[in-house]
């Protein structure tokens, strides 16, 4: 594909307006990077290659492209969708071409209301009548994505942000999906979860610091989740008797 066609197509609105612009500078910048060397091997290299080519990238930037879904895993091989599409649209084009090359050359003109035939012509029509299946699709995931114990554990986190709550949809799921990820993939009950977070925002240092969900699964300059180092802290936080209790003693 780097031969035939030695660029993608890079749509302005979709970078900005997309997911990848809510991850740290460092994963953006491992993403366009990947994105070229994915297209380039004709949208099929493994996770193990990809790390080898960027070794020097941390392993967290991998890591937040995944969890977000920005890359998807099939095994070990990496999918990115838009430029599996890009893919799909080019060699139908070309296998349109090629057949009307075999009947002689571009067809004679026909009646106006007759489409001519061309490499994007079936692909459109396709795409046409899979797209309101695709958004009802997508609607429902999004509905079923998160069960209701996620999301009560997400609303009780947002008392802790009082003007720093989300302001969009994709924003939103970030904080959510930390929530969830926490949760399935690395142990951590909700109950945890909203401790770790009340401790973090009720800090004099850190409640100016750790100003989104999506902190706590990114790791510090030593590698150690933020997680991790604020439920250190609240595992180490002793219990205090109120001022009051000498009342209450026998």
């Amino acid at each position: 594909m780097a031969k035939e066609l030695p660029y993608f197509k890079f749509f302005v609105s979709e970078w900005a307006d997309g997911d990848i612009t809510l991850e740290e500078f460092d994963t953006q910048g491992l993403f366009i990077n990947l994105c070229a060397y994915y297209w380039s091997n004709d949208c099929s290299i493994t996770l193990t290659k990809a790390k080898k080519k960027f070794k020097h990238c941390r392993t967290e930037c991998f890591n937040e492209l995944i969890d977000s879904g920005i890359i998807k895993l099939e095994s070990d091989l990496i999918v990115i969708n838009f430029l599996v599409d890009q893919l799909l649209e080019r060699e139908a084009k070309s296998i349109q071409n090629s057949i009307n090359g075999k009947k002689g050359g571009r067809p004679k003109k026909r009646n106006e209301t007759e489409k001519k035939p061309n490499g994007f012509n079936s692909l459109s029509e396709t795409k046409a009548k899979r797209k309101p299946l695709r958004e009802e699709k997508r609607r429902e995931e999004n509905n079923n994505k998160y069960d209701e114990d996620v999301r009560t554990c997400f609303t009780n986190c947002l008392e802790f942000f009082q003007g720093l709550e989300p302001k969009s949809k994709s924003a939103t799921d970030k904080w959510m999906n930390t929530i969830k990820l926490l949760h399935e993939k690395d142990g951590y009950s909700f109950d945890q979860i909203q401790q770790v977070v009340k401790w973090a925002r009720n800090d004099s240092f850190w409640k100016n610091n750790f100003l989104a969900l999506t902190k706590l699964r990114r790791e510090d300059k030593d590698g150690v989740r933020y997680f991790l180092r604020f439920n250190e802290k609240v595992q180490q936080k002793p219990s205090k008797a109120p001022n009051n209790a000498h009342l209450f003693m026998p």
